[in-house]
């Protein structure tokens, strides 16, 4: 059905590209092998854990502060490796302050960890606001695991 649907798209589009510079290929891109050597360490050391931050705000709390120091010494032993430091927020309030605030929050880990030696070429931001809930946002305890600072080995 994905195929047919490929199809229709490439064989409509296709002749209405205007633009010489523009393609569309419609081979199918390879599966991911799987997460990137690394991931699954640092997915222990987040595991469990929460890189916390004062209410409303991008001040990371004591207690974030030591997750991230834990985690430290596996993104120090991942040489060379680049890292995307993700930020999510629950529902509550508007889109765009989430929004906002998601990305302060991931840009405050990346001070850190820069802080801490990490080369600020090997880390890379982003804030996902509310968009990608871990957990149902109407309870106060989803809300709260939505709340959460990820962070993504890259290739």
């Amino acid at each position: 059905a994905l195929d047919g649907v490929r199809l229709a798209l490439y064989t409509h589009l296709s002749p209405r590209l205007t633009v010489p510079s523009y393609q569309i290929q419609s081979q199918r891109r390879p599966a991911a092998a799987g997460p990137a050597p690394g991931q699954q360490r640092v997915d222990r050391v987040l595991a469990g854990n929460t890189v916390e931050f004062e209410p409303g705000s991008a001040v990371l709390t004591a207690m974030g502060r030591q997750v991230l120091d834990a985690l430290w010494p596996v993104l120090a032993s991942l040489d060379g490796r680049r890292f995307e430091v993700i930020g999510h927020t629950d529902s509550d309030g508007l889109r765009e302050a989430n929004l906002q605030l998601s990305l302060a929050r991931a840009e405050a880990v990346r001070q850190y960890l820069m802080s801490r030696g990490l080369p600020a070429d090997r880390l890379q931001v982003m804030g996902a606001g509310p968009d990608h809930p871990i957990a149902d946002n109407r309870t106060a305890q989803g809300r709260a695991r939505n709340r959460r600072i990820e962070i993504r080995v890259l290739a």
